[in-house]
């Protein structure tokens, strides 16, 4: 078993930090007039590289629907590296660094062979992907790359810290069923409590929930009201039941449903 296999429970979708945006904006650039970085492309782009039929000639935006741009497209590539997090229980640095990869080359399946590759594998590949057209080595593909790679080497500072324990008592009695609540972060939705249990697809959600999952990954997006159904205390962690399936509302000392 390889260090990054450690047994490690992860209850929520990763979602990518302040380190990582910042890092994607330097190398994306902001445009907030729509153009064509190539002139067959079907469609225009605009902001941080959103591209799409909602993208027309002429089209102006602010700095703030550019942001608001880059957190929606963000999600598609959030839900790529997350997907692995199985196998490799990533790091806040590794995810965001991996992130801004798959924003830039469109997923990390090749970078991870996967998911074959160890971490440090992964670490040296990430400075292969730096050719453009006519495999023309590109120089600020290469300091991207620099980045990202520093970036997922880099230890998170929290790693190690103690968490808190909690009991069957006070961890359930904090809700409530038929009251209202809201997560604090998106959610993966599950067939039954547990981490181990299968998540939900998009299309098997309750009709009432989908327009909750914006990224169409089976999870509830941060801000979700929350009505449960059911609670329960499984693992160490507390389960709320909702129309599409269970999510985790507390692990110790994380509290994901408020």
């Amino acid at each position: 078993m390889r260090p990054e296999q450690r047994r490690e429970v992860r209850t929520m979708a990763m979602t990518i930090s302040d380190n990582g945006i910042p890092l994607i904006k330097r190398f994306e650039g902001c445009r907030l007039i729509a153009y064509k970085p190539v002139a067959a492309e079907k469609y225009y782009t605009i902001g941080y590289g959103h591209y799409g039929k909602d993208v027309y000639a002429g089209m102006h935006i602010t700095q703030a629907q550019a942001d608001a741009y880059l957190r929606q497209d963000l999600a598609k590539y959030e839900h790529k590296v997350d997907i692995y997090d199985g196998t490799y229980h990533w790091t806040q640095n590794e995810f965001d660094a991996l992130v801004s990869f798959a924003y830039n080359v469109g997923s990390i399946d090749q970078l991870t062979a996967h998911g074959t590759r160890s971490k440090q594998q992964i670490a040296d590949k990430i400075l292969s992907y730096v050719y453009g057209a006519g495999h023309r080595k590109l120089s600020g593909l290469v300091t991207r790359r620099k980045a990202e790679r520093d970036l997922f080497l880099r230890k998170n500072p929290s790693a190690g810290k103690p968490t808190e324990t909690i009991t069957t008592d006070s961890a359930v009695s904090a809700y409530k069923v038929g009251s209202i609540y809201h997560t604090v972060t998106r959610l993966k939705v599950r067939k039954a409590p547990g981490t181990s249990a299968a998540q939900v697809k998009h299309s098997e959600m309750d009709q009432s929930e989908k327009k909750y999952d914006n990224a169409r990954i089976g999870c509830i997006d941060k801000n979700t009201p929350i009505i449960p159904r059911e609670i329960v205390y499984h693992g160490g962690s507390v389960w709320l039941k909702i129309g599409s399936g269970w999510v985790c509302a507390r692990l110790e000392a994380n509290v994901y449903i408020k």
